[in-house]
Protein backbone atom coordinates (compact mmCIF):
# COMPACT_ATOMS: atom_id res chain seq x y z
CA UNK A 1 0.00 0.00 0.00
CA UNK A 2 1.31 3.35 -0.99
CA UNK A 3 0.46 6.16 1.89
CA UNK A 4 0.30 9.70 0.72
CA UNK A 5 1.18 12.97 2.47
CA UNK A 6 -1.40 16.00 1.65
CA UNK A 7 2.29 17.58 0.99
CA UNK A 8 3.62 15.27 -1.27
CA UNK A 9 0.53 16.97 -2.96
CA UNK A 10 0.66 20.41 -2.83
CA UNK A 11 3.47 23.15 -2.75
CA UNK A 12 3.03 26.76 -0.89
CA UNK A 13 4.43 29.86 -2.26
CA UNK A 14 3.42 33.36 -1.31
CA UNK A 15 1.99 34.92 -4.40
CA UNK A 16 1.31 38.77 -3.27
CA UNK A 17 4.08 40.91 -0.87
CA UNK A 18 1.49 43.52 0.93
CA UNK A 19 1.74 46.93 0.34
CA UNK A 20 1.40 49.91 1.91
CA UNK A 21 -1.88 52.37 1.30
CA UNK A 22 -2.33 53.17 -2.31
CA UNK A 23 -5.21 52.98 -4.66
CA UNK A 24 -3.29 51.34 -7.81
CA UNK A 25 -3.88 47.75 -8.78
CA UNK A 26 -1.26 44.85 -8.01
CA UNK A 27 -0.26 42.14 -9.56
CA UNK A 28 1.21 39.21 -7.57
CA UNK A 29 3.64 36.68 -8.59
CA UNK A 30 2.99 34.49 -11.86
CA UNK A 31 2.97 30.70 -11.11
CA UNK A 32 3.67 27.80 -13.72
CA UNK A 33 1.20 25.87 -13.82
CA UNK A 34 3.31 23.39 -15.83
CA UNK A 35 5.88 23.34 -13.76
CA UNK A 36 7.28 20.34 -11.49
CA UNK A 37 5.97 18.19 -13.07
CA UNK A 38 2.38 19.93 -13.58
CA UNK A 39 -0.32 21.31 -11.23
CA UNK A 40 -4.03 20.78 -11.81
CA UNK A 41 -5.20 23.69 -9.53
CA UNK A 42 -4.41 26.39 -7.26
CA UNK A 43 -6.04 27.86 -4.19
CA UNK A 44 -5.31 31.26 -3.48
CA UNK A 45 -5.74 32.69 -0.22
CA UNK A 46 -4.96 35.32 2.92
CA UNK A 47 -6.67 39.12 3.84
CA UNK A 48 -5.42 40.16 0.87
CA UNK A 49 -7.20 44.36 1.43
CA UNK A 50 -7.27 45.50 4.45
CA UNK A 51 -10.27 48.12 4.00
CA UNK A 52 -13.81 46.56 2.82
CA UNK A 53 -15.10 48.19 0.42
CA UNK A 54 -17.38 47.47 -3.07
CA UNK A 55 -14.18 48.98 -5.11
CA UNK A 56 -11.77 46.61 -3.45
CA UNK A 57 -11.40 43.04 -4.67
CA UNK A 58 -8.98 39.96 -5.25
CA UNK A 59 -9.42 38.59 -8.67
CA UNK A 60 -7.32 36.23 -10.79
CA UNK A 61 -5.76 36.35 -14.17
CA UNK A 62 -4.48 33.75 -16.34
CA UNK A 63 -2.48 33.72 -20.33
CA UNK A 64 0.07 31.65 -22.17
CA UNK A 65 2.95 33.83 -22.29
CA UNK A 66 4.85 33.87 -18.75
CA UNK A 67 5.24 37.87 -18.57
CA UNK A 68 1.00 37.09 -19.12
CA UNK A 69 1.62 39.72 -21.50
CA UNK A 70 -2.28 37.54 -22.48
CA UNK A 71 -3.48 37.94 -19.57
CA UNK A 72 -7.85 37.67 -18.95
CA UNK A 73 -9.47 37.98 -16.03
CA UNK A 74 -10.98 34.65 -15.06
CA UNK A 75 -14.79 35.31 -14.77
CA UNK A 76 -15.97 34.39 -11.34
CA UNK A 77 -12.63 34.48 -9.88
CA UNK A 78 -13.81 38.29 -7.81
CA UNK A 79 -13.91 38.21 -3.93
CA UNK A 80 -14.56 40.95 -2.41
CA UNK A 81 -14.08 41.46 1.63
CA UNK A 82 -17.46 41.83 3.30
CA UNK A 83 -15.97 43.52 6.22
CA UNK A 84 -12.06 44.99 6.90
CA UNK A 85 -9.78 42.05 7.87
CA UNK A 86 -11.97 38.86 6.44
CA UNK A 87 -9.69 36.25 5.15
CA UNK A 88 -10.49 35.23 1.19
CA UNK A 89 -10.29 32.48 -0.45
CA UNK A 90 -10.58 31.94 -4.63
CA UNK A 91 -9.94 28.18 -5.51
CA UNK A 92 -9.44 27.09 -9.15
CA UNK A 93 -9.45 23.21 -9.55
CA UNK A 94 -8.95 23.06 -12.85
CA UNK A 95 -6.55 25.58 -14.65
CA UNK A 96 -6.96 26.03 -18.24
CA UNK A 97 -3.46 28.23 -18.85
CA UNK A 98 -0.56 27.32 -18.17
CA UNK A 99 -0.24 30.71 -15.76
CA UNK A 100 -1.81 32.34 -13.71
CA UNK A 101 -1.68 34.95 -11.22
CA UNK A 102 -3.47 36.65 -8.25
CA UNK A 103 -4.46 40.81 -8.84
CA UNK A 104 -5.73 43.21 -6.26
CA UNK A 105 -7.54 45.92 -7.62
CA UNK A 106 -7.67 49.08 -5.12
CA UNK A 107 -10.57 51.73 -7.16
CA UNK A 108 -12.97 52.26 -4.06
CA UNK A 109 -10.71 53.47 -1.45
CA UNK A 110 -7.26 54.21 -0.43
CA UNK A 111 -5.97 50.61 0.94
CA UNK A 112 -2.98 48.60 2.05
CA UNK A 113 -2.49 45.27 1.02
CA UNK A 114 -1.02 42.16 3.09
CA UNK A 115 0.74 39.29 1.67
CA UNK A 116 -1.55 36.18 0.24
CA UNK A 117 -0.55 32.70 -0.12
CA UNK A 118 -0.80 30.11 -3.23
CA UNK A 119 -1.53 26.29 -2.54
CA UNK A 120 -0.65 24.52 -6.19
CA UNK A 121 -2.04 21.05 -5.70
CA UNK A 122 -2.23 17.74 -7.89
CA UNK A 123 -5.89 15.83 -7.77
CA UNK A 124 -3.76 12.46 -7.45
CA UNK A 125 -0.22 11.05 -7.73
CA UNK A 126 3.29 12.06 -5.96
CA UNK A 127 4.69 15.78 -6.33
CA UNK A 128 8.27 16.62 -6.31
CA UNK A 129 9.66 15.81 -2.59
CA UNK A 130 11.36 19.47 -2.29
CA UNK A 131 8.36 22.17 -1.42
CA UNK A 132 8.03 25.35 0.01
CA UNK A 133 5.69 25.93 3.20
CA UNK A 134 3.97 28.69 4.57
CA UNK A 135 0.54 30.07 6.22
CA UNK A 136 -3.59 29.76 6.55
CA UNK A 137 -9.72 31.65 5.17
CA UNK A 138 -14.56 33.30 3.25
CA UNK A 139 -14.13 31.10 0.03
CA UNK A 140 -15.07 31.72 -3.55
CA UNK A 141 -15.01 28.90 -6.06
CA UNK A 142 -14.30 29.94 -10.28
CA UNK A 143 -16.79 26.86 -11.38
CA UNK A 144 -16.82 28.45 -15.38
CA UNK A 145 -13.24 29.44 -16.24
CA UNK A 146 -14.70 31.79 -18.70
CA UNK A 147 -12.88 34.60 -19.25
CA UNK A 148 -14.09 37.80 -18.65
CA UNK A 149 -15.72 40.12 -15.70
CA UNK A 150 -14.89 39.06 -12.61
Amino acid sequence: MIIRNITDQIKVTRALVGTTTATSQQDGVTFDMAADGGYDGIIFFGNGITTANAGNFVRVEQGNQSNLSDAATIAGSRATAVANGDYLQINLPKVQKRYVRINVFRAGATTATTDMYAVQYRAGGPMPSVQNGTNPIITKLAPGYVEGTP
